[in-house]
C-alpha cells in the first residue's frame, strides 16, 4: 500500500507544479462577486459582477471594460437562455451597505449596453439558476423559491425548505438545493 501512495505521488506532483496562475489587470470594480462566460463563445465573451457594476472581457480577461449598472453593488450574474434572444443577462443588484443579498434585478438583453428594472418585490435574491428556459430563485425574509418562465418578467412561488440557503442546477435539469449542511434534489 505504502509503495502504491508513493508512485501515485510521484506521478502526481509534477503535474500540480506545472499548474501555473497568470495575474490579470482588472476587472477594476472592486472585489469580483460572480463570473459568467456566454455559452458557445470560447471565453471570448465574459462578464464580472462587482461592488461597482458589470465588466466585460472579450479577450479571457486581459482587458476589461464597463458593461453597466455603474456604481451599483451587482451580487450575482448569470445568462439566462431565450428562443429569441441568444444573450440575455440577469443581474442581482443591491445596497452598497449590504454585504450578501441584493433585492432588485436588472435584465440585459443587449450585452449590457442597456439594463431593465425588473421590480423583484419578493425580499431579497439569495441565489438563482436557470435551466431549460426556466429561471429559479430563492429569496430569503421570507424564505421562497420562485419560478420565471418569462425570464424575470413574472414568477410563481413553489414549496420550498426552509432555511435553503442555495440553489443550483445539476446535469439532466434536476434542481439542487441546500439547508444547512444537507444537498435535497
Amino acid at each position: 500500500m505504502r509503495r502504491h501512495l508513493l508512485v501515485l505521488s510521484l506521478l502526481v506532483l509534477p503535474c500540480l507544479s506545472q499548474a501555473q496562475w497568470e495575474q490579470l489587470p482588472g476587472p477594476y470594480g472592486g472585489s469580483v462577486n460572480a463570473f459568467v462566460e456566454i455559452a458557445g463563445s470560447h471565453g471570448g465573451r465574459i462578464y464580472a459582477s462587482t461592488l461597482n457594476g458589470v465588466y466585460l472581457t472579450t479577450d479571457q480577461g486581459r482587458f476589461w471594460n464597463r458593461a453597466g449598472l455603474n456604481g451599483m453593488h451587482v451580487f450575482n450574474l448569470i445568462q439566462a437562455q431565450t428562443d429569441s434572444v441568444h444573450e440575455v443577462l440577469l443581474a442581482v443588484v443591491g445596497p452598497k451597505n449590504e454585504l450578501y443579498n441584493g433585492n432588485t434585478l436588472f435584465r440585459s438583453t443587449d450585452s449590457g449596453r442597456a439594463w431593465i428594472n425588473m421590480g423583484f418585490g419578493h425580499g431579497y435574491i439569495g441565489s438563482m439558476s436557470q435551466s431549460s428556459g426556466l429561471l429559479f430563485v430563492l429569496s430569503c425574509c421570507p424564505t421562497r423559491l420562485l419560478r420565471s418562465s418569462d425570464v424575470g418578467a413574472t414568477w410563481e412561488e413553489l414549496p420550498s425548505l426552509y432555511p435553503s440557503t442555495s440553489i443550483a442546477f445539476a446535469t439532466q435539469g434536476i434542481l439542487l438545493a441546500m439547508a444547512g449542511d444537507t444537498a435535497y434534489r
